[in-house]
């Protein structure tokens, strides 16, 4: 059990790389990896270029003789999935690389439409960790509370670099987020997080069709409650126009440099204020 995906991630960091150690991290992604685990462990950050033209997907040469590699799917910031080739790629590199721990951050695995199921990395493997957050599946992302799962000494590491960090999260919300969990019959999710995925796919069908009217270039996804979009070569100015307007809309580089041109819209307001903002931007 973790406080939070971040705290989980960052735990893990503490736990395995040490100091000149190098971390392969994809970029544009979540901060954590690269600032949360390599940097803040005095590591060193290799890079993997997300782009349109990879499908987002990271070319695991690159992480090669590293300490650490980090995987996000379904994306943050992108909104991307994984093609099945790629997980088998990712697990034959777990396989074949004991000095490198393996962790898939499975963040946005029950936020998806559609038929799309997103898969757990550990169907492939058994040689990794997979970070998960109970944050957005249940809305519950002030209560800070995750799990990781995975190979057993990699999880052992995690509990040591822990039990120096927190004592755990508050029992009573263990306990919220255990009924959840249990309200699970195999894949099929309880009501209310059925419910969930409906107001976030409205949303994003709505974003995504909206931002196409505006000419953008939108990366269409089945999963996540972000919208990807390509805004020219240079972002900011277009962050700085939509703030004019008092849109806020997060600039691509601030996932890493391949990032820029990009912005990332985070759809956790109402239709309603989705469809003003989009007004605005017009």
């Amino acid at each position: 059990m973790v406080l939070g995906g971040k705290e989980g991630l960052s735990s893990l960091g503490r736990a395995v790389v040490n100091p000149g150690d190098t971390v392969a991290c994809p970029s544009p992604a979540y901060p954590v990896y690269a600032q949360g685990v390599a940097t803040l462990c005095d590591g060193h950050v290799k890079t993997m270029p997300l782009t349109k033209e990879n499908g987002f997907l990271p070319d695991l040469t690159l992480a090669e003789g590293c300490k650490m590699l980090f995987c996000n799917y379904p994306n943050n910031p992108t909104g991307a999935i994984a093609t099945e080739y790629f997980w088998r790629q990712l697990a034959e590199f777990a396989d074949t690389h004991p000095e490198t721990v393996v962790c898939h951050d499975h963040a946005y695995s029950e936020m998806t439409f559609g038929d799309y199921v997103a898969p757990s990395f550990l169907q492939y493997t058994s040689n990794a960790v997979e970070m998960h957050s109970l944050s957005k599946v249940f809305n519950a992302t002030g209560f800070r509370i995750g799990f990781c799962v995975g190979r057993a000494d990699y999880i052992s590491d995690l509990v040591k670099a822990k039990s120096q960090i927190d004592s755990g999260a508050p029992l009573m919300i263990q306990r919220a987020m255990a009924d959840g969990l249990a309200g699970y019959c195999g894949q099929v999710p309880p009501k209310e997080v059925k419910e969930i995925r409906k107001i976030y796919g409205e949303r994003r069908a709505f974003s995504e069709r909206a931002l196409r009217e505006l000419g953008l270039d939108v990366i269409e996804s089945p999963a996540t409650f972000y919208v990807w979009a390509r805004v020219g070569d240079d972002e900011l100015p277009f962050v700085q126009r939509a703030l004019d307007h008092d849109v806020v809309v997060t600039p691509g580089r601030g996932f890493g440099k391949e990032g820029g041109g990009y912005i990332r819209l985070a759809l956790t307001q109402s239709l309603e204020r989705i469809a003003l903002a989009m007004q605005r931007l017009r």
